[in-house]
């Protein structure tokens, strides 16, 4: 599997998206930094000029749960290598994944309920926290931040909660 890039329709269509032409798709690097691993692909944010967020899983080559999940930053510029800025290891699939500009932080939504915030330019962790409404525990399905501070959480059970990110208050916990 290859990390691939596909350039702006010169017509400005952004339904060519879907299809593009051939010409326009470049293959970059392996999807996996590790020679002989396999990694799948998942959520992905772009980060300044030319860096890419995104969750990945490490398979083992067998059916079912993967073996690690991963939050990695890459440069994909004209002359990245595919080498990671930073690796931020899992136990979870993650099940979504955005940036909040305004405190350029990296929040991460996992399988088993929990809700990571990575300063997005260390991979360091800011807070991090299971989500619960109403004390009882919900896994966090979608997420999109839309504005300062603020995101949209969707969740296991089909609701969707309109929240405040904290990172760092000890009054919640950290997020």
């Amino acid at each position: 599997m290859w990390l691939t890039t596909v350039d702006a329709s010169p017509v400005g269509d952004g339904t060519d998206l879907a299809f593009p032409a051939a010409e326009r798709c470049r293959r970059r690097f392996p999807w996996s930094w590790e020679p002989g691993e396999t990694h799948f692909g998942g959520p992905g944010v772009w980060v300044g000029e030319t860096d890419l967020v995104m969750a990945t899983v490490r398979y083992d080559g067998r059916v079912g749960v993967p073996k690690q999940g991963f939050v990695v930053r890459r440069p994909i510029g004209e002359a990245a290598t595919g080498t990671p800025a930073w690796v931020f290891p899992v136990d979870r699939t993650p099940t979504a994944l955005d940036i909040d500009p305004s405190t350029d932080t990296v929040l991460v939504a996992l399988s088993g309920g929990e809700l990571i915030a990575l300063d997005a330019a260390t991979g360091t962790p800011r807070a991090r926290g299971h989500v619960h409404v109403r004390g009882v525990p919900v896994i966090p399905t979608a997420l999109t931040v839309t504005g300062p501070g603020r995101l949209l959480l969707g969740t296991g059970d089909a609701r969707v909660l309109l929240c405040r990110l904290a990172v760092g208050s000890e009054r919640d916990g950290g997020a």
